[in-house]
């Protein structure tokens, strides 16, 4: 393919051509485009495991991580009740990491069975479902309704902490493992995205793999904590003080119920938000009913009320509905991308990213910044308020005269799937910078400060 422009170098991508040029055009005139590659040599897998690992253990830290370690903890405090501490911990930490390793396996082999097929998914496909997305958000409500202590109003503390025992015993400690990875996924950080990036399109064994190491690297914290017994003496003695602790651990869950809220609006119109909120109350009420009736009434009340929460599930599934009906067929990015992404930037110039539209920016002289952004990706929003929108940084790129982009990803959209997969990148976030002049990118991390940017310009000059 030669200067044929872009549109034609993604059909090529998208049908599995074996190379496909870059998809701004040279304006330089008759030479030849290059194609941006990745390479992969299989005797490089062992770096790419351990960078796997590494950005594994790095999810641990990620805010989209931390409700699901915050039930972890309580799991881990509940294990002072048991007869055989050792033996209950090494069990829950084994349970826990099998969680996440189906959880990351069955990533895998979605994006190999898709990848099959000539389409491009990436990391995060998960929360561009709008209803998987409301029910994901019912759930966490629900979960923080009991830490809160709603469903056991009266309910002394031994019975309290003998249920939380229970629950991260067997299928708890499993269920929170998939859990913590099926959140942890899309927040592709430093070392993971260069990692899958590098295998995303190789044999399906290498994908396996280096998802297998993603995965025990966000379950070996607990994993090691769990088999080491010198460890197992810093839990706290057992009190009253983890009844209030475990109040407190509701909270952070409220607030990732919020923030999936804040990406289903994303995803849809305001009904599938309103329909979701609507579940959440019905939700509530049948909480209250558990907890408010008793003897002959117990019964009739667990019986309305598991009938609500089935109706609750229902309006998920009226919103994933809802979501299908907002965003329609896939089409110019200019149409799916919400304004709230560009409004984020407040007073600050920003434009919905189109690959015409850097196209043009660079025939007139101009450089390019473009943001790849979701709102389900949390380093992304990092990034927006620490980097991204600050004054210096947007005052740089008006006095360099560099266009600023934005890309939605929230929903899946096809020509920026076609540039993921140009750039064998997971997932967002991507960050490319076209220099004025310059028909190539650079490619810039995925974790950024201002004076990162600052100095990438200022080495660009002339």
């Amino acid at each position: 393919v030669r200067l044929v422009g872009s549109e034609m170098c993604i059909r090529d991508r998208l049908i599995e051509a074996p190379k496909c040029t870059q998809i701004v055009p040279n304006t330089a005139g008759n030479a030849p485009l290059r194609p941006i590659m990745i390479p992969f040599e299989p005797s490089n897998l062992a770096g790419i495991l351990a960078l796997a690992l590494l950005g594994g253990l790095i999810l641990n830290l990620m805010p989209c991580v931390l409700p699901v370690l915050a039930i972890k903890t309580l799991g881990l405090l509940a294990s002072v009740n048991q007869l055989d501490r050792a033996a209950y911990l090494r069990r829950d930490g084994v349970l826990y990491t099998a969680g996440v390793l189906v959880c990351f396996l069955a990533f895998a082999l979605i994006i190999i069975g898709v990848r099959s097929t000539g389409v491009y998914l990436s990391l995060g496909f998960q929360l561009q479902n709008a209803g998987l997305v409301s029910l994901l958000g019912l759930f966490i409500f629900g979960l923080g309704l009991w830490f809160l202590g709603v469903v056991e109003l009266g309910a002394g503390l031994q019975r309290q902490a003998g249920r939380i025992g229970a629950f991260h015993q067997g299928s708890g400690a499993f269920l929170s493992g998939v859990l913590a990875a099926f959140l942890g996924a899309p927040c592709i950080g430093p070392f993971l995205g260069a990692a899958l990036g590098a295998v995303l399109f190789q044999p399906a064994l290498t994908v396996l793999l280096v998802f297998t190491m993603v995965g025990l690297g966000l379950a070996l914290p607990f994993l090691v904590f769990s088999f080491y017994p010198a460890a197992h003496r810093l839990l706290p003695r057992p009190g009253p003080w983890m009844e209030t602790f475990k109040q407190a651990l509701a909270f952070p869950l409220f607030f990732t119920a919020i923030w999936l809220l804040f990406v289903l609006a994303g995803l849809a119109d305001e009904r599938a938000v309103l329909s979701t909120l609507t579940g959440a109350g019905l939700i509530a009420f049948s909480v209250w009913l558990m907890s408010r009736f008793t003897g002959k009434f117990r019964r009739a009340a667990q019986l309305i009320a598991s009938l609500l929460i089935v109706y609750a599930g229902v309006f998920s599934f009226q919103a994933a509905h809802l979501g299908k009906g907002a965003v329609g067929a896939v089409g110019a990015v200019g149409a799916q991308a919400s304004a709230s992404v560009i409004g984020a930037y407040g007073k600050y110039r920003a434009q919905i990213w189109s690959p015409e539209a850097v196209e043009t920016a660079l025939r007139q002289g101009q450089g390019v910044f473009v943001d790849f952004t979701a709102r389900w990706c949390v380093t992304c929003q990092f990034n927006k308020r620490t980097t991204l929108g600050r004054k210096e940084v947007q005052e740089a790129f008006a006095a360099n005269d560099i266009r600023f982009m934005v890309a939605d990803y929230t929903q899946r959209e096809a020509r920026i799937s076609a540039l993921l997969k140009e750039f064998n990148h997971p997932g967002v976030p991507l960050y490319l910078y076209y220099p004025s002049g310059q028909t190539e990118p650079q490619k810039l991390p995925q974790i950024l400060s201002p004076s990162l940017i600052l100095d990438v310009i200022e080495e660009n000059k002339g």
